[in-house]
């Protein structure tokens, strides 16, 4: 099995415990219910709601190996997994979270993750472009080193 695919089961499967754990953590007042015997949610209902949240953990988080694919620029990378991640929360909010198209909130969302997205493009751009500054460098010493070696 390569790195890659194993870099990519453990994000799976971190994404998908990761996902289930937030999931819990916005049903807090629906889960007390449920213990209480007070709340409209049933076992059945919790752990469907349990499992989406994995599911869209786990291809959230599995998906990020895209920026692990060379030939694929930042941006690109980044417009591919925006791209995803916008299918898999606006998929879940209109299918079962109960979102509605002419909902203010859908659209703040929307805008809070094209903003997201744009600040992890950036670092990630500043980032890299740092790493190249650092290795033409290093590659420059080495060079200057080896012309300072012929020429004596």
């Amino acid at each position: 099995m390569s790195d890659k695919m194993k870099k990519t089961i453990l994000l799976v499967i971190f994404g998908f415990i990761g996902g289930m754990v937030i999931n819990c953590m916005f049903m807090m007042d629906s889960i007390a219910g449920l213990i209480n015997g007070t709340g409209d949610l049933t076992v059945g209902r919790f752990i469907f709601f349990l499992l989406m949240g994995g599911i869209f953990g786990a291809v959230n988080c599995g998906s990020s190996i895209i920026y692990d694919i060379e030939r694929l620029s930042i941006l690109g990378a980044t417009l591919i997994h925006f791209l995803i991640v916008f299918t898999m929360f606006f998929g879940f909010g209109f299918t079962l979270w109960g979102f509605e198209i002419d909902d203010v909130m859908v659209w703040v969302l929307f805008v809070c993750m094209v903003i997201a997205y744009f600040i992890i493009w950036l670092i990630l751009y500043t980032t890299y472009k740092k790493e190249i500054r650092k290795l033409n460098k290093e590659l420059e010493n080495i060079k200057k080193d080896t012309t300072d070696q012929k020429g004596e």
